[in-house]
């Protein structure tokens, strides 16, 4: 996703609700690990070091059984921070940080259907695993390493990851 379209995106939750902080937060969690959005609706608070500045994914949550750290920005954790503090208190420490209104888990398709809505504001098609393509790419444009991808993106072996290669040596 182009750079323009992403602070656009960004720009369209109203974070003055929870949804629309919710929304701002995940879109800035995906864009910033990576993580599939199936991990990133499982998380619970604790999974959430800011003290380190990382997520962890837990073998549980994530789709090849593996677990991984990822490194968090200060935007991202901010954001985070912001939405944690808005949960009601009455919630348990087992609702996930991505959840509903009400505290209950958010399913990968209402995400995709969320997303939907922004992409219909926004003019442009972005789905929830756009955000994760847009982090390889940027990161690979970046200077990052095809192993460290590998290992953030929880891929099993480099077949998957050598696509991110492939579009990121496109734009030489």
């Amino acid at each position: 996703i182009d750079e323009r379209i992403i602070e656009k995106l960004l720009s369209l939750p109203d974070q003055e609700t929870f949804a629309g902080l919710r929304d701002y937060a995940f879109m800035l969690f995906q864009l910033d690990t990576g993580v599939r959005p199936g991990e990133a609706i499982s998380l619970l608070p604790y999974h959430f070091d800011f003290a380190s500045h990382h997520v962890e994914v837990p073998a549980e949550k994530a789709k090849t059984r593996t677990s991984r750290i990822l490194p968090l920005y200060v935007e991202t954790e901010k954001a985070v921070q912001r939405l944690l503090a808005a949960r009601h208190p009455s919630w348990r420490p087992t609702s996930p940080v991505f959840c509903t209104f009400a505290g209950k888990p958010l399913r990968v398709d209402t995400w995709a259907k969320i997303m939907q809505k922004y992409s219909e504001e926004l003019g442009h098609r972005v789905r929830p695993y756009d955000l994760r393509h847009t982090f390889a790419i940027m990161f690979l444009r970046g200077g990052g390493n095809v192993f460290s991808l590998q290992e953030m993106m929880g891929h099993t072996d480099l077949t998957m990851t050598r696509r991110y290669v492939a579009l990121a040596e496109s734009d030489i």
